[in-house]
């Protein structure tokens, strides 16, 4: 394992010697030090490395210190490994090299052989839903055409895996001006946490109604699967306003890519408050497999026809 660690060059020098003695298969290798006032090219140097962990061994890294660091290993996606003297003895590992034991967050993304499996279903389904669902995309760009003045397709600017924004498209459900009448409408928000919602949302058009509560409005999204953009399931992509709201802890749902449909749309949707949402979301990433994958596609049809928590 390629190592950088963040920390002092005494500190640095200390835990080189201990893990050249400790680990005579050469398992674990440093490859750079760089200290905690300097993290801003941390990510630079773990890419030019190829490392795979980063070690903190400064144990007076400080929460603003280290809040970036988790952002750097999870955009880079390396285990990010830190002191954990107190957390006793089960979540905690030994490293050669470490005078104490550590704390790992690992990387939460999908294997390269898991992912690819994911991938591959993602586009053989995109892809056929695509053909068998055109003509309903004729009558409804149709309809929404005929109904309110406005393009047939909304396009929104959200946050995906890595924290990328990329263009998510729907069918539009409101009136044009509808991202400008938002900041005027948020005293009336309805959503806790960092989402917004309304129930009885006034920039809704009549056909938009029907779209939303049939999910029908979703359906372009097929476009970013093929893309790579997007996932069939996943953590829902989420706004910049949202993003920016989010408590960090939660971030941690941009290591995936997102999803048309995920585990909270199958659990609640609207009628969940944010945290619920966010924490289905972190289990998904827990414990995902391509089985779970089928049975949330599965849910979600029965959601869909019950019209059950949309709006």
């Amino acid at each position: 394992m390629r190592i950088v660690a963040v920390g002092d060059a005494l500190a640095a020098s200390t835990f080189a010697a201990k893990l050249a003695q400790r680990d005579g298969s050469r398992t674990y290798e440093l490859v750079a030090v760089v200290p905690v006032e300097q993290i801003g090219g941390l990510e630079w140097i773990v890419a030019r490395e190829r490392a795979e962990s980063v070690v903190i061994l400064d144990h007076e890294c400080s929460d603003e210190q280290l809040l970036p660091l988790l952002d750097i290993a999870r955009h880079s996606r390396v285990r990010l490994q830190v002191s954990a003297e107190y957390l006793g003895d089960d979540p905690v590992c030994l490293l050669p090299g470490a005078a104490r034991p550590v704390f790992a967050v690992l990387p939460s993304h999908l294997r390269r052989g898991s992912y690819l499996v994911k991938r591959a279903f993602d586009i053989a389904a995109a892809a056929l839903l695509l053909v068998l669902l055109a003509p309903f995309f004729a009558i409804i760009a149709l309809l929404n055409k005929l109904g309110s003045s406005g393009s047939v397709f909304y396009v929104s600017v959200r946050i995906g895996v890595c924290e990328r924004p990329f263009r998510c498209l729907k069918f539009r459900t409101m009136c044009r001006d509808a991202d400008i009448q938002q900041e005027e409408l948020e005293s009336r928000n309805e959503a806790d946490g960092c989402l917004f919602k309304i129930a009885d949302d006034p920039r809704v058009t009549r056909l938009g109604r029907l779209l939303r509560r049939t999910s029908l409005d979703e359906l372009p999204q097929l476009v970013n699967v093929l893309r790579g953009q997007m996932s069939l399931v996943g953590p829902r992509p989420l706004p910049l306003r949202d993003v920016e709201r989010m408590e960090h802890r939660y971030k941690l749902r941009h290591a995936v890519l997102p999803g048309m449909t995920g585990l909270w749309q199958v659990s609640g949707r609207s009628l969940l408050a944010a945290s619920d949402m966010m924490e289905f979301d972190l289990e998904y990433i827990r414990t995902w497999s391509l089985r779970a994958d089928v049975s949330i596609l599965v849910r979600t049809l029965g959601v869909v026809l019950r019209r059950k928590g949309a709006y």
